[in-house]
Parts: C-alpha cells; structure tokens; sequence
C-alpha cells in the first residue's frame, strides 16, 4: 500500500482508534493486533530520533572543530611551538654519593 492509498477518511480513522484503544485490556485481542501493528511505527520513531539527535551532535562537534587549529586548512601561524619535555635533576650532594641507602644530612633534603 502506498501513501497515495489512504484517503484523509482513513487516516482519521486510524488516528481515532489509536487514541482510544488504551481503554481495553492488554491481553484483549483487538489491543494485541493494534500492538502488533504499531511497533513497526513505535521502531521508526525511535530510530528518527536518534538519527535526529546525532545528526545534531555530530554538527555541533564539527562546528567546534572547525573552530580549533588543528582543523584549520589554511594552516595556522599561531600554532605554539614544540618544545621537548626534559625531567628536572636533583643535585647531588656529597651526602647522598658517599654509598648506598638514604641520605642523613640535612643538605640532602633540600630540593632546587
């Protein structure tokens, strides 16, 4: 059946049904057919949804992105310049170089 196939008189039946057929019994038959028929419906309208909802979150990532440099096509000049991490030394003092185990000294417990 094509959309083309149902008159407007059918539609407002179908609607008419719809929302009266919550006053029968879960387990009446007519209840289960309409069920059985609608959950072809309820599925599209969950699938909408989460389409919509993550076409709307996949434009405002790629509004954000476009704003960054790194998406930059044109290459950015103000890009921060790359410099090597270098961990910090302790200094030796004459404490901790005469052997093994923990220095005592005081001079061993200051740091730069």
């Amino acid at each position: 059946m094509s959309p083309a196939d149902l008159t407007p008189e059918e539609i407002q039946a179908c609607l008419k049904v719809l929302n009266t057929i919550h006053a029968y019994d879960e387990e009446h038959p007519d209840y289960v057919a309409i069920r059985r028929a609608t959950g072809k419906m309820f599925k599209a309208v969950k699938r909408h949804r989460r389409v919509t909802k993550r076409d709307e979150i996949a434009e405002a990532d790629r509004a954000v992105i476009a704003l960054t440099a790194t998406a930059a096509r044109t290459g950015s000049t103000t890009k921060p310049a790359a410099t090597s991490w270098q961990p910090r030394r302790r200094a030796k003092s004459p404490a901790t170089s005469s052997g093994p185990g923990p220095a005592t000294s005081a001079s061993s417990t200051t740091r730069r």
